[in-house]
């Protein structure tokens, strides 16, 4: 039984050793993040951008291909 809690003890210890690295790990990313934040948000406004033009665009194409190649090429006047 003292075994037991000694190794008990011994893996609480590696433990606690562990949550200093973890917490600065967690502060460096929130840093960077904060930091970066109008990069950040111009990368997903940009993205967020070309995911509706490219939706557009197959939007368009679908549009236009249930048309004819006169209709298409006169743009709907015959």
């Amino acid at each position: 039984m003292g075994a037991t809690l000694g190794e008990k003890a011994k893996a609480g210890g590696e433990l606690l050793s562990a949550v200093p690295g973890k917490t600065v790990q967690a502060a460096t990313t929130t840093w960077t993040v904060l930091k970066n934040r109008k990069a950040i948000a111009m990368s997903v406004g940009s993205g967020a951008v070309a995911m509706l033009a490219g939706a557009y665009a197959l939007g368009g194409a679908n549009v236009r291909r249930g048309q004819g190649p006169l209709t298409r090429a006169t743009r709907g006047v015959l």
